[in-house]
């Protein structure tokens, strides 16, 4: 191992903040990116964010990935157990906390087997496919860490990725929620106990991706000029596993500050929970006859800034007196 496991923590708590922070980007920016005039300088700002952010859910597969891989601890089954309850549980909590708003502000029904279905295809709302994802491979992650162990991770990483490339291939209706759309990004969390991702070798490539992945965009939406759907998902895949080596080789193991390392383990509720604040943003949006787009999305900012993050926090730091 290149270093010791426990000298990561705190570049994983960057990671982490990072990822959620870049989960927040995708969904303010949504819809600017979508309905600004195209090839305006404040669509083009929107843009750049957006898909500059856009491996957020890579990096949180990657961090899962990374703490699952102990090449020097056995498995233990009971760990594992309290690990799938610990993720399956919040999920379907807050699976259902959106269905009831929905019932209440979009006729959904109240109705156990639309909740179920919605609950295993993780389309609720629009984030919670990655719940479904994390979810398969916590559950997997025995048989991966084997193979790992049997192959070698970084061999074993590279089988995966080309696994992950060809399911760019398929069409069938939610293969996004399967796992092998995104198992490389988990298993290149094994393959770092093993590698040192080259700093300026890291920043090259993914600033040479970003820029593609970027114009590739660009051309869709402005010009009608797009990627086949392997090449755009490879493209994508490419570009994740970059910016997850970037970020590894780059940040730096100093302990972090007090409320930093309290954003840190709050990510998952303001993962959760920050649909609810641009919803209200739309609402009160419409309410104030509010109807500027950057304005919109600064507003959904500004909320999930003053109520999602520090009550998560706040929670975080007093939930053992909670």
């Amino acid at each position: 191992m290149a270093e010791s496991r426990k000298a990561y923590y705190s570049k994983i708590d960057r990671i982490r903040i990072i990822a959620c922070l870049a989960v927040i980007v995708i969904h303010v920016t949504a819809t600017p990116v979508m309905t600004l005039r195209p090839l305006s300088i404040q669509q083009l700002v929107f843009i750049f964010a957006n898909r500059i952010a856009k491996p957020s859910v890579p990096l949180f597969i990657f961090i899962s990935g990374f703490l699952a891989y102990q090449p020097t601890r056995p498995f233990e089954l009971t760990r594992y157990a309290k690990k799938i309850k610990r993720l399956i549980m919040p999920y379907a909590l807050w699976t259902l906390l959106y269905l009831l708003v929905f019932v209440k502000t979009a006729g959904y029904p109240l109705s156990f087997l639309f909740y179920l279905k919605h609950l295993v295809l993780g389309d609720m709302v629009y984030h919670l496919y990655f719940m479904v994802i994390l979810i398969q491979l916590t559950i997997i992650a025995p048989l991966l860490i084997r193979g790992a162990h049997q192959f070698g991770a970084v061999p074993f990483w590279l089988a995966t990725l080309f696994l992950q490339l060809l399911v760019g291939f398929l069409t069938v209706p939610y293969s996004d929620r399967l796992f092998i759309s995104y198992i490389a990004y988990y298993t290149f969390g094994f393959a770092v106990h093993h590698i040192n991702p080259h700093k300026g070798v890291a920043a090259a490539v993914v600033c040479l991706l970003a820029t593609a992945y970027t114009g590739t965009f660009i051309g869709a939406i402005d010009f009608g000029i797009s990627l086949p759907q392997w090449g755009a998902a490879s493209l994508y895949t490419l570009y994740s596993l970059a910016a997850c080596a970037f970020l590894f080789s780059w940040l730096q193991n100093r302990p972090l500050l007090p409320a930093a390392h309290q954003f840190a383990l709050a990510t998952e509720h303001i993962y959760y929970a920050h649909p609810l604040a641009i919803m209200a943003g739309s609402y009160l949006s419409i309410k104030m006859a509010f109807y500027s787009i950057i304005g919109q999305s600064l507003l959904a900012t500004g909320i999930i800034f003053l109520t999602v993050v520090p009550i998560s926090m706040f929670y975080v730091k007093h939930r053992k007196m909670v």
